[in-house]
């Protein structure tokens, strides 16, 4: 068995759904900044490699997107598949 960490890369091939998730993911917060005369977090479109995915740490992407992951929902990734460097899979240990 193999085990990877919350802190871990992976990467994911986001829809334009996805994406649109991504670039508005500061709106909530900036509506505060903004009654606070604070300066807003600029959005951003997310950053794709040349090969199409996007990297997140594995507890950001879920925090990002578990909420739009459920049943007859429309997808937020291509094909549903996280990709793992392979450093980052360890052995686990079994009791």
């Amino acid at each position: 068995m193999k085990k990877l960490n919350l802190n871990d890369s992976v990467k994911v091939k986001l829809t334009p759904l996805g994406a649109e998730i991504y670039f508005h993911q500061f709106d909530e917060l900036n509506k505060v900044l903004s009654a606070k005369g604070a300066k807003p977090v600029t959005p951003h479109m997310p950053k794709i490699d040349e090969d199409g995915y996007t990297s997140f740490q594995l507890w950001d992407f879920i925090h990002l997107y578990g909420e739009y992951i459920n049943i007859g929902k429309q997808n937020v990734i291509i094909d549903m598949n996280f990709y793992i460097p392979d450093n980052n899979l360890t052995e686990a240990e079994t009791e």
